[in-house]
């Protein structure tokens, strides 16, 4: 198990549940920097931690011999506390609470150019919906919504993502 210390929200433990065995690793730059969200990559065993700093560090992690070991700091995403993650495919996207939402390339360990800007001030929850081969959207739920012609919760990422049938 991959998780929070609930002791201190700025460290990750890796447990074995199996002989209670565990390591704790990780943290932001300082103490306060409290882990909101994680994205665990099985295929690569790289672990993605956001905090309420904006923060995204990237962790290897070795489950076999329960090593850990920080390998990349994203620093600042600007999207202000990094507050929802949601995996899709390759693509990880990270909500924060500046009604933005940065893009994460699994396949290349780069993130994206640019921002999503939303209505959503808070953003909670993202989830990828997929309507048929060619569409399909990223929607975006919270808390301090202001809808207008340019700001929405609802994105056609199709140009994005692949649209393989086979793979959806």
């Amino acid at each position: 198990v991959i998780g929070v210390d609930a002791s201190n929200a700025s460290k990750l433990i890796l447990e074995n549940v199996e002989n209670s065995s565990k390591i704790e690793f990780g943290g932001g730059r300082t103490f306060g920097n409290l882990i909101t969200t994680l994205v665990y990559h099985e295929k690569t065993g790289f672990l993605y931690s956001g905090d309420d700093y904006g923060q995204l560090l990237k962790y290897k992690i070795d489950t076999e011999s329960k090593i850990s070991e920080k390998v990349k700091d994203y620093e600042n995403l600007w999207i202000g506390d990094i507050t929802s993650s949601h995996r899709f495919l390759d693509f990880v996207f990270f909500g924060g609470n500046e009604s933005k939402i940065k893009v994460l390339d699994l396949s290349t360990g780069k993130l994206l150019e640019g921002l999503l800007k939303t209505s959503v001030k808070v953003i909670r929850s993202l989830q990828v919906c997929v309507k048929s081969h060619t569409e399909i959207f990223l929607a975006v739920s919270g808390r301090s919504s202001n809808y207008s012609d340019d700001k929405t919760d609802l994105f056609d990422v199709s140009g994005l993502l692949p649209t393989d049938p086979v793979i959806l």
